[in-house]
């Protein structure tokens, strides 16, 4: 397969690094660094700007949604695989479902944090930072608990709601 773009090949060299399955955690850690600053992902509005005014042609819906979720995707791939490594990790669930928050959803970044209190049941670090992003995301943060499915996730806690 012959590699014609800068971006062909660092997508082709990070497969590979993923795949291989040698990187130790230090690794790991300038792995994630690394794909953030290259894909720049700070935030949907930002990489929708950023698709919109490339060679100052304007772009269709469907050309920003494709190029947004080439680089989520790819984020994605990134943090699962290391936190399939390294589950109890919690300050990289949380940045994680940070970065879900700000590219896709709120949604999304609550999956993130159930598989993160799914993986970690006993880390009070994911639970501290699962309550305090339903504090600050949701109107009536209750809303989330009551739903029933938080408490499946709780091993053997009192369930005071």
């Amino acid at each position: 397969m012959a590699v014609e773009t800068t971006e062909e090949y660092n997508k082709l060299k990070l497969n590979e690094l993923i795949v291989e399955g040698s990187l130790d955690f230090e690794d790991w850690t300038k792995l994630i660094s690394y794909v953030e600053q290259l894909y720049h992902l700070n935030s949907s509005s930002e990489l929708e700007i950023a698709a919109l005014s490339l060679d100052g042609h304007s772009w269709d819906d469907k050309f920003v949604s494709y190029f947004l979720q080439d680089e989520v995707d790819k984020i994605t791939w990134v943090y699962d695989s290391f936190l399939s490594e390294f589950p109890l990790c919690y300050g990289y669930w949380k940045k994680y479902a940070e970065r879900k928050a700000r590219l896709c959803s709120v949604e999304k970044a609550v999956e993130i944090f159930e598989r993160a209190v799914e993986s970690v049941p006993y880390s009070v670090g994911v639970w501290v930072d699962y309550c305090s992003f339903s504090v600050s995301s949701f109107e009536n943060p209750l809303e989330i608990c009551r739903s029933g499915d938080i408490y499946c996730l709780i091993p053997g806690a009192v369930r005071c709601l």
